[in-house]
C-alpha cells in the first residue's frame, strides 16, 4: 500500500512538475503599502507612498495606481479670430481621477506594458467621451494634457527597484508622491507580475485617501450642511471685512 502511494506521488510529480513560477501564480502573496492610508489635512502639499512585495527571481513587476472613477462636463475653449471663446461642451464618464504607471525599466518597458494591455491607451478604452465639437481622440488628448499638468496621469520608467531575497525570491519596491491635487476616495494599487513577456500573476490592494482635521470639517459642512456652511461663510467674510477696515482705517485720508 505504501509502495503504491509513493509510485502515485512520483507519477504526479512527473506529470505536474512544481516550479516557483507555477506556485507563484497559485498564491500571489500580498502587497505592503506604507503608509497604510494617506491623510489630507490643511497643510497637505503631497504625500509619499511606498509599494513593495516579493516575486520569484527572474520575474518583473509593473505597478499601477488607479483612482476612483468620476464624471464631468467641461467647456471646450477655442480661438475665434483674436479671442478665446467657448466652442462647445465635452462630457467624460468613467475617467479615473488618477492613473499612475510605474515601470521597472526604460522606454522599452512602455512598449512591453502596452503589449500587456497596461497604460494610458488601456485607460482611454474605459472612458466614455462625448463632444459636439471635438473628435474623441482630440478630446482625450486635451483631457490627458490637463491631467498630466496636474501630476495625476503619470507614466514613469525606472520606478521599480529590486533587492535580493531568500528562497529564490527577490523584493520589489516602488515609490510615488501623491500630488497636492489628489482627490479623496479609494484607490486601487496593483502589481502586475511579468515572466518571459507574459503576465504571470497579480498582487492588488485598496488604498484610502481621506481628509482629516479642519479640511474634513469644511468639506463635511459644504457637502452635508450647506445652510450652515453658507451662514459661516458670510459671517467670516463680514468679520474679515471689519478687521481690514480697522487695520486700514484712515489710510487714504489727509
Amino acid at each position: 500500500m505504501r509502495r503504491n502511494l509513493i509510485l502515485l506521488l512520483l507519477a504526479c510529480s512527473i506529470l505536474f512538475p512544481w516550479t516557483p513560477e507555477s506556485a507563484w501564480s497559485a498564491e500571489p502573496g500580498d502587497l505592503t503599502i506604507q503608509p497604510a492610508e494617506l491623510s489630507i489635512g490643511t497643510f497637505y502639499s503631497g504625500g509619499d507612498v511606498t509599494i513593495s512585495g516579493q516575486v520569484p527571481d527572474g520575474q518583473d513587476v509593473i505597478v499601477q495606481i488607479t483612482g476612483p472613477s468620476s464624471n464631468g462636463q467641461f467647456d471646450v475653449k477655442g480661438r475665434v479670430g483674436p479671442f478665446w471663446m467657448t466652442r462647445g461642451k465635452a462630457e467624460l464618464q468613467g475617467a479615473p481621477v488618477m492613473y499612475v504607471l510605474l515601470l521597472p525599466g526604460g522606454e522599452d518597458w512602455k512598449v512591453k506594458a502596452a503589449d500587456l494591455g497596461l497604460g494610458l491607451k488601456q485607460v482611454k478604452k474605459t472612458i466614455d467621451l462625448h463632444s459636439d465639437s471635438l473628435a474623441p481622440d482630440k478630446l482625450f488628448d486635451m483631457f490627458l494634457a490637463l491631467k498630466q499638468s496636474e501630476g495625476l496621469y503619470v507614466v514613469r520608467d525606472k520606478a521599480v527597484s529590486y533587492t535580493a531575497g531568500e528562497n529564490g525570491m527577490r523584493r520589489f519596491t516602488a515609490a510615488y508622491r501623491f500630488p497636492r491635487s489628489t482627490a479623496t476616495g479609494t484607490y486601487a494599487i496593483k502589481a502586475t507580475i511579468v515572466a518571459k513577456g507574459e503576465i504571470a500573476g497579480e498582487q492588488s490592494s485598496a488604498f484610502k485617501v481621506e481628509e482629516v482635521g479642519f479640511t474634513r470639517m469644511v468639506d463635511d459642512l459644504a457637502t452635508h450642511r450647506r445652510l450652515l456652511y453658507g451662514i459661516l461663510a458670510v459671517v467670516i467674510a463680514l468679520f474679515t471685512g471689519a478687521v481690514m477696515g480697522v487695520l486700514f482705517k484712515g489710510g487714504g485720508g489727509h
